[in-house]
């Protein structure tokens, strides 16, 4: 299926504890995330769904935001220059874990991560975890876990894959990768080369003047896309040990590098007379890597290990670029750095027993930002270096109660070096009502300590203008999650999901000016609602259908309980034609309203409701000389959905009720690929 439903069978087979992919056994079989060992998807004790990399391959999906745009529960946002971000189940970017291999990816920008700058070329699998997950991951876990679960294994000697994709839009895409193995050695190498621009410069210079409501206005870009160039590269070493009633070990070391380059053109001036443009570069580079080691012992005994390092540095070149010469005046130009480093560590020891699985982690992870951007707002001057240092002890035990009923109970405590933190439990419940109809039902807290970005960072550009707040005050939350999943038939399933989250001083990006941006807590925030998927395997198709109805009350300064509910509606349709060896994929979804928040001239907290707007992919894969070789063709965006629009809601003051619009998309996209597969 395109998406797995997950069915939470039984946990009777102890396999391996990890949260990456160092296993011993099949991988499409198997989820890592948020269990206490490595299990088959439908034993999950938490509530997962899977995407394969074949179902990426088939989408056309170059990057992350792509994969997630139609999935359903998710809403995806686009910026010019921080890139893709994503919304899930009413919570944002911010409450969402994103991992690779186990390990937390740090460098959000808006609170955020930029989902355009993960590679999906190098995929084995997406594990999507959703719920109140604090007490496993902790920070940013509080609405869910994406662990990103990468190849590094091949079943052949060796595999060499090349693709090239090509799009209407400016979009070009390579990507080369080998896999190698001998008896207990692997090794795995990869590049991936993606450029971006859909309109040559001199358009990229061309602005508009935009009435903001109020006797406010702006210029902005006509065309708002900035040009990118990324290249990431990926390398590793993978070596497994194992014995008959001994000591088994796998263990991997995986490096990985990201290079992007955005140029934001800047407005031509004196036009007539030495015209001269200031213009922007922003470099991000991220030098990742990461060392895992597993241990099976006798008599179901585990031990992980993890240990990483992540640095992201980010640099602003403003050039003045002189027009007559086609040069850049370095004397008139600049550079600034916002560099980011973590340092992070994991042991988890897990022991099986008859009916107990119990497991403990200690965990630390080290962040520490410095450069021109860090700004301590409290004596309004640079700060040199901003550091956060967390440990943090967690425990729990997965209880086998009956043959049909489970539940797995955690504990989590964090020093925190900025701030106090408590003891964050969460409660899982599986019970098989029978063999065709599976509930899930679980309770967490959730708790997020203030990020350094959102406490120091000062990010003011052309298009920008967001400060830090240290007065910000940790995020604390209540999820109720439970899910009742229903298999008809072999061929018909259906999910009904329910979930309730309570959120105290939530920390969102509040506009206080126009299109002036800084981090504000909101006192109260209760947002709920259900979804139901059903999905149809039979034959040649394979189809899901989620309908999703979500809720928001916000307790803010102008307006108390302040409701805002959405209605989202998602389909992936999949048609294989075996006598053309082709698959045909369809994915669609209408997004509903959401909202946004802003501080009016009174200083008072508001809100702003954003429209909803539709989107669609389609796309043709064909498989050629036994897979050896294979194309896709397609279009993306179909319904070349531009722009979301937003007002403000007619009951507020403050504001006119004036349209506003931010950059969706470049447009409808025609693309093709091709792909070379050898083993």
């Amino acid at each position: 299926m395109f998406y797995l439903p997950v069915l939470l069978l039984a946990q009777e087979d102890s396999l391996f504890l990890s949260d990456s992919s160092l296993l011993l056994i099949e991988m499409d079989d198997i989820i890592v995330t948020g269990q206490y060992q490595a299990s088959s998807y439908k034993k999950a004790i938490n509530q997962i769904e899977v995407i394969k990399n074949e179902e990426i391959q088939q989408s056309g999906a170059n990057r992350l935001n792509e994969v997630l745009q139609t999935f359903k529960g998710f809403q995806i946002s686009n910026d010019p220059i921080f890139g893709s971000t994503l919304n899930v189940r009413g919570a944002g970017s911010e409450d969402i874990a994103i991992l690779i291999d186990g390990v937390p990816v740090i460098g959000r920008l808006n609170g955020a991560l930029d989902l355009n700058q993960i590679s999906v070329h190098n995929i084995e699998r997406i594990e999507i975890a959703k719920g109140a997950l604090s007490a496993q991951y902790g920070n940013h876990a509080s609405a869910g876990v994406i662990n990103i679960i990468t190849k590094k294994n091949s079943e052949a000697p060796f595999e060499i894959k090349a693709s090239q994709q090509s799009e209407s839009i400016g979009i070009n895409d390579q990507f080369y990768g080998i896999i190698l193995g001998h008896k207990n050695l692997g090794a795995n190498f990869s590049i991936n080369k993606h450029h971006n621009q859909n309109v040559i410069n001199d358009s990229l210079r061309v602005f508009e003047s935009v009435d903001l409501g109020g006797g406010f206005s702006s210029k902005i870009k006509k065309y708002p896309w900035h040009p990118k160039d990324q290249l990431t590269f990926t390398g590793g070493l993978n070596y497994k040990h194992k014995t008959i009633n001994a000591l088994n070990i796998n263990s991997s070391i995986q490096y990985r590098y990201f290079d992007e380059l955005v140029f934001n053109a800047g407005e031509i001036r004196r036009p007539q007379f030495e015209p001269y443009a200031n213009d922007e570069r922003y470099q991000t580079k991220r030098n990742d890597i990461q060392a895992q080691v597993g241990l099976n012992g006798s008599k179901e005994h585990y031990w992980n290990f993890i240990i990483a390092q992540n640095l992201y540095d980010r640099v602003l070149f403003a050039d003045r670029y002189v027009v007559e010469g086609d040069s850049i005046d370095q004397s008139l130009s600049a550079a600034d750095s916002t560099q980011f480093k973590s340092y992070y560590s994991k042991v988890s020891w897990s022991k099986a027993f008859d009916n107990f699985t119990f497991q403990n982690n200690i965990e630390w992870n080290y962040e520490e930002g410095s450069g021109d951007k860090i700004i301590d707002s409290e004596n309004q001057s640079d700060s040199t270096v901003a550091k956060i240092n967390d440990i943090a002890f967690s425990g729990g035990v997965q209880w086998k109660i009956s043959k049909n009923l489970f539940s797995q109970f955690m504990l989590r405590k964090s020093i925190n070096s900025d701030y106090a933190t408590p003891i964050i439990p969460s409660l899982n419940i599986n019970y098989n009502l029978r063999p065709d109809i599976n509930i899930k039902a679980a309770y967490g807290h959730g708790f997020r300590a203030p990020n350094l970005k959102e406490l120091y960072l000062s990010f003011i550009d052309v298009n920008h203008f967001i400060l830090g707040n240290q007065n910000l005050k940790p995020e604390r939350s209540q999820q109720v999650n439970v899910e009742i999943n229903y298999a008809q038939n072999d061929w018909l399933s259906h999910q009904l999901e329910f979930y309730s989250t309570s959120k105290q001083d939530g920390i969102i990006l509040a506009e206080y000016a126009p299109a002036e941006y800084n981090y504000q807590n909101i006192r109260n925030q209760h947002i709920y609602g259900t979804a139901y998927t059903s999905t149809i395997t039979k034959g040649i198709i394979d189809w899901d259908f989620t309908f999703h109805f979500n809720n928001r009350e916000a307790q803010i300064d102008s307006i108390e309980n302040r409701y805002v509910p959405a209605i989202d509606l998602s389909t992936q349709l999949n048609i294989r034609i075996d006598q053309l060896r082709s698959n045909i994929q369809f994915s669609g979804r209408y997004n509903g309203q959401q909202e946004t928040y802003f501080i009016n001239e009174i200083g008072l907290l508001n809100t702003r409701i954003q429209y909803p707007f539709y989107f669609a992919d389609c796309s043709i894969q064909t498989n050629w000389f036994n897979n050896v070789f294979s194309t896709k063709v397609g279009v993306k965006n179909i319904t070349n959905t531009l722009t979301v629009e937003s007002s403000i809601a007619s009951d507020q003051i403050g504001h006119n009720n004036d349209v506003q619009s931010r950059p969706f998309h470049m447009g409808r996209s025609f693309f093709i690929s091709m792909q070379l597969q050898l083993q």
